[in-house]
């Protein structure tokens, strides 16, 4: 008999144990406003940033280029050496509220590029740098200012 109670106060104790955490833990709609999700790792919207762009980019040699990019709807982009020019690459861009990433293929060196930068003066300059996927020691900087 001892045996019995000695085991049903045992239970007893540690059925209250958990009663009184559940009752003093938080709850579900109490701690949401505190997750990471909500505050953390929540994603700015993109800014609008199609239109024109003209500069130049200095490769791996020091050498310097005209270029231009023209970012148009559905993250199409495509490039010339000047506006005026027949786009010779053409690609896509993503973009979100200080930064943008370009990927494009050149239809005269049969290669693919990649390009990262940062938007700067309100938006209307990029600065950044770009790399030669399928020659991966060509790469150098860019600077392109909106139009």
């Amino acid at each position: 008999m001892k045996k019995i109670f000695l085991a049903s106060l045992v239970l007893i104790i540690f059925a209250a144990s958990i009663f009184l955490l559940q009752m003093t833990s938080c709850t579900k709609s109490a701690a949401q406003g505190n997750t990471r999700t909500d505050t953390v790792y929540k994603c700015p919207d993109a800014i609008n940033i199609k239109g024109s762009y003209s500069g130049t980019y200095i490769d791996q040699f020091g050498q310097t280029y005209s270029n231009a990019y023209v970012f148009s709807d559905n993250n199409f982009m495509y490039s010339a050496a000047t506006l005026n020019d027949t786009p010779t690459a053409f690609g896509s861009y993503s973009n979100d509220q200080d930064s943008i990433r370009l990927r494009e293929w050149n239809s005269i060196d049969k290669n693919y590029y990649y390009l990262a930068g940062k938007l700067t003066n309100n938006n209307t300059t990029i600065v950044g740098y770009y790399k030669n996927l399928s020659m991966p020691s060509a790469k150098g900087s860019i600077i392109l200012v909106k139009q």
